[in-house]
């Protein structure tokens, strides 16, 4: 049943990676000037919360159930990115555990925390898949 669905609209999926990618690697370059990486993540909520809104402007359903499944998605990751990124801007400290991440990996903490970015790209898609199936199913199916 899900084989068909997301073939289908496989190419929202490609749409939704390749924005979460190019949108952690806008935080990495943040991250690359300020030596601060605090805000990934702030940035990797709210880039579940984007891709939420995608997934629920473009795919074929649209009744009440969808609605409600998406912005409870949207709502949970918006909020998430509020907080996170509010209590990241307060602090004029970078986040601990980045520190300590940044000190490990000395010289080599640049290519280190590009991965990570990368690897909060990946991260939102598969928080966002779930979402993406359910967005593609009618009431009756399940």
């Amino acid at each position: 049943m899900f084989t068909g669905i997301v073939s289908a609209n496989l190419h929202h999926l490609i749409v939704v990676t390749l924005c979460a990618s190019l949108g952690m690697f806008g935080f990495w370059l943040i991250q690359y000037k300020t030596k601060d990486a605090s805000l990934v993540d702030a940035a990797w909520a709210m880039g579940i919360a984007l891709a939420g809104i995608y997934c629920w402007a473009v795919l074929p359903y649209a009744d009440l159930r969808h609605d409600l499944i998406a912005w409870i998605v949207v709502g949970w990751s918006a909020r998430l990115a509020y907080y996170i990124g509010k209590r990241c801007l307060k602090s004029p400290h970078e986040d601990k555990r980045y520190r300590n991440m940044r000190e490990y990996f000395g010289h080599r903490a640049q290519s280190a925390f590009f991965v990570f970015y990368q690897a909060q790209a990946l991260f939102i898609v598969l928080f966002v898949f779930p979402l993406f199936l359910a967005l593609q199913t009618s009431s009756s199916s399940i």
